[in-house]
């Protein structure tokens, strides 16, 4: 196995560790709240989405990347000019073809050849019945050196019927 695959496995399954830790400990800080296990649906929907990154530069020639349960999310990851900056951008189209509103947290992780991590960008935004929508705001400014060792990428996706970090 190439040196770029096993650290990227590896970094990935630390991520994927570390988002499933992440949601264990949130829905043992509920446990004893009742109100925290009711509700419409069960536990939060998580997701991790990795792969290798290719940037290139506009919306058109973004990488995308599929995202979400009971939402239709695509994530699209490509250089972009940021008020006169190179930067990437890892925007969100998001439908929402529920009759509820579903709240998300999503972060965006880059990686280097080795899997070490370059830059990340994170939000959590609600969305609401039959709600078409484009989230902004995923831009990872970086050094034109570090932009250039992009090889990887990880989105890390939260969905709930109740706010993320509720239970």
């Amino acid at each position: 196995m190439k040196p770029l695959h096993r650290s990227f496995l590896i970094t990935t399954a630390l991520v994927a560790l570390a988002v499933l830790a992440v949601a264990l400990a949130a829905d043992d800080a509920g446990a004893g709240d009742d109100k925290a296990k009711e509700g419409k649906g069960g536990e939060p929907f998580v997701q991790v989405a990795s792969g290798r990154a290719r940037l290139k530069t506009g919306h058109r020639n973004a990488i995308e990347v599929e995202l979400g349960k009971d939402l239709d999310a695509t994530g699209k990851i490509s250089i972009t000019d940021w008020f006169g900056v190179q930067a990437v951008s890892g925007q969100v189209d998001v439908e929402n073809k529920t009759n509820h509103k579903i709240h998300t947290a999503v972060s965006l992780i880059l990686f280097d050849k080795d899997g070490k991590p370059l830059g990340c960008a994170a939000q959590s935004m609600d969305a609401d019945p039959k709600e078409k929508t484009t989230w902004g705001g995923f831009v990872i400014k970086l050094p034109q050196a570090q932009l250039a060792q992009v090889r990887s990428y990880s989105y890390i996706w939260y969905e709930d019927d109740r706010p993320i970090g509720k239970r």
